[in-house]
């Protein structure tokens, strides 16, 4: 197991080395078997006031830096905590509980949304991380901790489907996402 190291950044002095560094971590430990280690408490300890695990001291940064940088990681150490809540939520720390709560709040932001004319692509790339979390079984048992997020995913879902159904899987450049909402849907079957 590694130990996670976490670090904000001055939004006006980013280490691209670092900030990559630090999402292939936090993609990393979502794959592993884990949960209740220190990486956990790595993870409490960054989160912001605002529920968020960005990795800037700021939100003051170019748009499609935001996405990147400030709401992959917070979509990424949400399902962590999803990944252990489901794993074992008897052991779950009020902090944890709290902090999950908090980062699915934020994850509802910009509906789990890339930037401008990558929205779709983004969404995607949301889903899937939360898909790697359980989020199927979470919704299934756990939907009432954030109603918002719930009704979020649910809505996404709805709209897949309808896609599906009508045949139309581009996004904003004609690109075809096909496959990829055909295996959402079939997750969510």
């Amino acid at each position: 197991m590694k130990m996670l190291s976490l670090n904000k950044q001055k939004h006006n002095e980013p280490d691209f080395d670092e900030l990559y560094r630090m999402i292939s971590d936090l993609k990393s430990f979502l794959d592993e078997d884990m949960i209740f280690n220190e990486n956990l408490d790595i993870i409490l300890d960054f989160q912001d006031d605002d529920g968020s695990f960005k990795f800037f001291d700021s939100y003051k940064i170019p748009s499609d830096a935001v996405i990147d940088f400030c709401f992959i990681p917070t979509y990424l150490c949400t399902a962590i905590l999803m990944k252990a809540y489901l794993t074992d939520s008897e052991h779950f720390t009020s902090k944890g509980k709290s902090g999950l709560l908090k980062g699915l709040e934020k994850s509802c932001d910009i509906n789990l949304c890339g930037h401008g004319f990558e929205a779709l692509s983004g969404q995607i790339y949301a889903l899937n991380i939360f898909m790697k979390a359980g989020l199927k079984e979470f919704l299934d048992i756990h939907s009432d901790i954030c109603p918002k997020f719930s009704d979020i995913i649910k809505r996404i879902i709805s709209q897949y489907r309808d896609m599906e159904s009508k045949g139309k899987f581009f996004g904003s450049w004609g690109e075809s996402y096909e496959s990829e909402i055909k295996q959402i849907n079939e997750y969510f079957s």
